[in-house]
């Protein structure tokens, strides 16, 4: 355990000292000051998601649940919140006795999450300027290996059962969303550092762990940046192939599904001193000054440093054991039946 640590702390300390270096080799960074004053508040919809599962000796029961929050200070009086949910079990059939891996399952209950999310920002989109989602744009629409999801897989809601199918969709009702309001990804952590590779390039960034990202290297920038709320000089990606692995090798058939969705916009925005940047993300190519003026209008959301309404979504999202024996009760599982999974529930 000792030597577990001590190499720990040796390696956190040479990513510091990598990061450290980033930060000398920066000479400018552009940053605009967001307005702290404006007169037109826009009315927000935010959305989370949150998932459970229980294992058991020959079943899994899972459960997703996502809010949507549609807020005004306009006329508060006009907020609204609504819950979408999903439950199923899986039971390995015969022929296929072996349980689901855990990688496989995480993935097929994310794209479920993710549906339900998009499903629910849909419904309030209408009369709203502006969509929020907790993560990265890039998180999001995360692509990777798409398997079929095993018939054994039931759920309350009719489903595909290629990943594909379901990642289009998602895909699908994120352009509708676009067609409509802003769709704004926020980000309080991130895997892909798009701010680095701009200013430093691709050979600056090969000796660099992946723990020396964006986020970091701007929050160390801290005492070089205003004290006020501010944004970074934007960046675009015009191209698919500028996105992320594995998004930048789409076949043609996929990145058709992502083309309406490019250029995307990113920045990194402080609405506190006293909390790190975060990183935005917009499908679509907004300007200096659009940015300015729809970051400025999230301010009066923001006094915390984080969008209000995000925050709620996300305390909202989260199911609670009494929730989660709801939700099972939903789709046809009862804790008092007998049957073997249900009885390990109770």
């Amino acid at each position: 355990m000792i030597e577990t640590l001590l190499r720990m702390a040796q390696e956190f300390s040479i990513d510091v000292a990598r990061a450290r270096a980033v930060v000398n080799s920066i000479k400018d960074v552009n940053m605009y000051e967001l307005r702290q004053t404006i007169n037109d508040v826009p009315d927000v919809v935010a959305s989370d998601s949150s998932r459970v599962l229980r294992t058991y000796s020959s079943a899994i029961i899972y459960a997703v649940q996502a809010v949507a929050l549609r807020t005004s200070l306009k006329d508060p009086s006009g907020s609204k919140l609504i819950v979408k949910a999903d439950a199923g079990y899986y039971i390995p059939s015969l022929n296929n006795y072996s349980l689901i891996t855990d990688e496989r399952l995480r993935r097929i209950l994310q794209f479920v999450a993710r549906d339900l999310e998009v499903a629910s920002v849909h419904e309030l989109i209408n009369e709203s300027d502006i969509a929020l989602f907790d993560g990265s744009l890039f998180t999001f629409l995360w692509y990777g290996k798409l398997p079929e999801v095993p018939r054994e897989f039931k759920f309350m809601m009719a489903r595909p059962y290629r990943l594909r199918d379901l990642w289009r969709g998602i895909v699908n009702q994120v352009i509708t969303i676009k067609s409509k309001a802003i769709p704004m990804f926020i980000a309080k952590s991130i895997r892909w550092s798009p701010y680095l590779r701009k200013l430093l390039g691709d050979d600056a960034l090969s000796g660099l762990t992946s723990k020396v990202n964006d986020l970091l290297v701007i929050n160390a920038l801290r005492p070089r940046l205003p004290k006020q709320p501010h944004m970074l000089e934007p960046i675009y990606l015009e191209r698919i192939e500028d996105l992320p692995k594995p998004l930048d090798t789409l076949d043609y058939e996929d990145r058709k599904y992502i083309e309406p969705l490019i250029p995307i916009t990113i920045t990194y925005v402080s609405f506190s001193n006293l909390l790190p940047h975060y990183q935005v993300s917009i499908p679509g190519k907004l300007s200096v000054s659009e940015l300015i003026e729809v970051l400025s209008s999230l301010y009066p959301y923001s006094y915390g440093g984080y969008p209000d309404p995000l925050k709620v979504a996300h305390s909202k999202c989260k199911l609670s054991n009494e929730e989660f024996k709801y939700l099972l009760l939903k789709v046809g599982i009862s804790t008092h039946t007998g049957r073997e999974p249900l009885g390990e529930v109770a």
